[in-house]
């Protein structure tokens, strides 16, 4: 797909997604762009890009749907990866933690809490532990 319409504010998400502020709150820029052309976006729906550019925000390339009807679009494109990913093959499990992911793993299955687990391992972020234990 072209004549995508490239955001070229603020990012987050390793640059994957354009945000901006209205009125104090933090949106995305692909939001607000649905919510100024076509109205409110109904609970329980997300906007999605046709085009598979998180940055776009050309309205003609942006739907709503559910969560899952946005990975049911993403594996009709062969955009999913169908390899496991949680544990040690998610994204963003911290390289560091995978060279402990044994020992982490053993402690948590004793009763080592998140809070034991970051101190232990000198951890910063429940969501890295996460990205490593995740079953």
């Amino acid at each position: 797909m072209s004549n995508c319409i490239i955001w070229k504010g603020k990012t987050w998400s390793q640059g994957r997604y354009g945000y901006l502020y209205v009125d104090g709150k933090t949106i995305s820029a692909h939001r607000y762009v649905w919510e100024n052309v076509n109205g409110k976006i109904p609970n329980g729906f997300i906007v999605c890009h046709k085009c598979d550019n998180g940055l776009c925000i050309n309205p003609d390339h942006l739907f709503i749907g559910t969560h899952k009807d946005n990975m049911q679009d993403c594996s009709k494109k062969r955009r999913l990866n169908t390899a496991r990913q949680d544990g040690i093959y998610n994204n963003n499990a911290k390289p560091h933690l995978i060279e402990k992911y044994k020992d982490i793993k053993h402690d948590r299955d004793n009763g080592y809490t998140y809070s034991m687990l970051k101190i232990k391992y000198n951890i910063k972020s429940n969501g890295h532990l996460r990205n490593i234990l995740v079953k």
